[in-house]
C-alpha cells in the first residue's frame, strides 16, 4: 500500500487512507519518503524523452493557472481527525452532519469516491458492529480510541483489512470515542442475528 501510495499508483480512497495513516504513524513517513527517493533515483536513470514543440511554453500555462487558481488553505477545525480527512471531507470537523446508523454508530459518506465507497464512522465505547462480512475488500484506519476485531486490537494509526474470507464483529473498547475511516469496495452483508432484517435496511 505504501509504495502504491509513493508511485501514485494508489486509487483516491487508498491514498486518502494512507495520508491520514501518515499523520499518526512515523515509521510509515520513513518508508514513503525513502520509496520515493528510490523512485525518483530510477527516474533519473531514465533515458530522456523527446520535448514536443511548445511543451516548455504549455507547462508556464499551466504554471500560471495554478497560481490564479491556487488551492485553498486548509479547513481549520480538524477536531480529533487528520487534517487530510477534514480536507477531504470540506468541512470543520464539529460542522460534520453525521447520520445514525447503528446504536452508537453514527457515519459521514464522502462523495466523489465511486467505484470504492468512503466513510467516515464515529462509534460509542462499548458500540459494535453486528457480525458481517464483504463482498470486497475493506481497509478500516482507527484514527482516535480502539477497536477490538476478535483478538487483535486497533488503535490510533493501524488500518485492519478485511475482504469475502472474513466474518468478524468489530466492537469498541476503552472510554474513548472511536473514529475511523472507511474504504470499501463492494458492500458489506450482514451474516448473525437479525441479519436478513439488517441486510433489507443496508440495501
Amino acid at each position: 500500500m505504501l509504495v502504491d501510495y509513493a508511485s501514485g499508483a494508489a486509487s483516491p480512497g487508498s491514498s486518502l487512507l494512507i495520508a491520514a495513516h501518515l499523520e499518526q504513524a512515523p515509521e510509515s513517513c520513513r518508508q514513503v519518503s525513502e520509496l520515493e527517493r528510490i523512485g525518483g533515483a530510477v527516474l533519473s536513470g531514465e533515458a530522456p524523452e523527446a520535448m514536443s514543440a511548445g511543451a516548455l511554453a504549455g507547462i508556464f500555462d499551466k504554471i500560471d493557472q495554478g497560481v490564479a487558481g491556487a488551492e485553498p488553505a486548509p479547513i481549520r477545525g480538524a477536531g480529533p481527525l487528520p487534517q487530510p480527512v477534514i480536507d477531504a471531507v470540506g468541512l470543520p470537523f464539529d460542522a460534520i452532519p453525521w447520520r445514525f446508523r447503528l446504536p452508537g454508530v453514527s457515519e459521514y459518506v464522502l462523495q466523489e469516491y465511486e467505484p470504492e465507497k468512503v466513510s467516515l464512522l464515529r462509534a460509542k465505547p462499548g458500540a459494535s458492529v453486528p457480525q458481517h462480512t464483504h463482498t470486497g475488500p475493506e481497509m478500516t484506519l482507527v484514527m482516535t480510541g480502539a477497536l477490538q476485531d476478535g483478538e487483535t486490537v486497533f488503535r490510533a494509526g493501524d488500518i485492519a483489512i478485511n475482504d469475502e474470507d472474513d466474518d468478524h464483529r468489530p466492537q469498541i473498547i476503552g472510554d474513548e470515542v472511536c473514529y475511523c475511516l472507511i474504504v470499501m469496495e463492494g458492500s458489506l452483508h450482514f451474516t448473525g442475528r437479525f441479519s436478513r432484517a439488517l441486510n433489507f435496511l443496508t440495501d
